[in-house]
């Protein structure tokens, strides 16, 4: 894998202390307009 891989796939930690799995996220506006 390439170095922009990893740390895609890395664990983050927000200010707020929640942990997300890895950084690629989806805005929830985008999950919905393929209903319509």
């Amino acid at each position: 894998m390439t170095d922009i891989n990893l740390k895609l796939l890395k664990s983050f930690t927000l200010p707020n202390g929640v942990t997300l799995k890895n950084r690629v996220l989806m805005a929830p506006m985008t999950t919905c307009s393929g209903f319509f």
